[in-house]
């Protein structure tokens, strides 16, 4: 918003020196920026707060929908403005990268390995380097959140295919326990009858205080 009200002073200032008008700005002018993804962002020129019991206030969330003649478009736009909203949000990235690379099989990455899969899905890019640097490989197509370069940079990291860390006990990922159980099930060849479901020893009574 600072940027704007920068950019806005800026134009004012060249239009006052060239001799033109003011740009005439109400609260129904819509700006147009780049977000520091690069998608544009529409912002009114228009801030709207509640005010509760005095001196508190908050702020009123914008919305698309009209209360007094709500349509399906409007419910639409919202829908995907939310979306929009989580996707480019700035913990979005670093959150998805932290819990991708435990799904792949490291519990405890470090915060410069979770920053550099964060960058390669905003960034939509990634270079992998081999041969001592003498080559290289480059995945994704320079989109937000794209996840071919989230993958490689995941897969290729040094932190990942480096053996010198198989020597940390700290290193790796254990299985849930849960995830123990029904491998030990499926090799025991069990099966479960309709008649019996939960009524299986290890199913029954408690799971959780069994397996922790």
């Amino acid at each position: 918003v600072d940027d704007v009200m920068i950019k806005i002073q800026e134009v004012e200032s060249q239009r006052r020196l060239q001799g033109e008008s003011s740009l005439n700005l109400d609260k129904n002018t819509v700006f147009k920026i780049l977000g520091e993804n690069g998608e544009p962002i529409y912002m009114k020129n228009v801030k709207s707060t509640v005010t509760i019991g005095g001196p508190y206030t908050i702020r009123n969330p914008p919305h698309f929908i009209d209360i007094a003649q709500p349509v399906l478009r409007d419910a639409y736009y919202e829908t995907d403005a939310v979306l929009d909203h989580l996707l480019y949000h700035d913990n979005t990235a670093p959150f998805l990268s932290k819990t991708l690379i435990q799904h792949f099989g490291i519990s405890n990455p470090s915060p410069r390995y979770i920053e550099t899969v964060a960058r390669a899905f905003q960034s939509g890019s990634y270079l992998h380097t081999y041969n001592s640097g003498r080559s290289y490989i480059a995945f994704g197509k320079g989109k937000w959140g794209d996840l071919a370069s989230t993958a490689a940079a995941i897969l290729l990291d040094r932190e990942a295919t480096s053996v010198v860390l198989n020597a940390d006990p700290s290193y790796g990922s254990l299985k849930e326990p849960l995830i123990k159980v029904i491998g030990f099930m499926r090799n025991m060849e069990f099966r479960r009858t309709p008649y019996s479901k939960l009524q299986h020893g290890m199913l029954s009574g408690g799971l959780a205080t069994k397996i922790g």
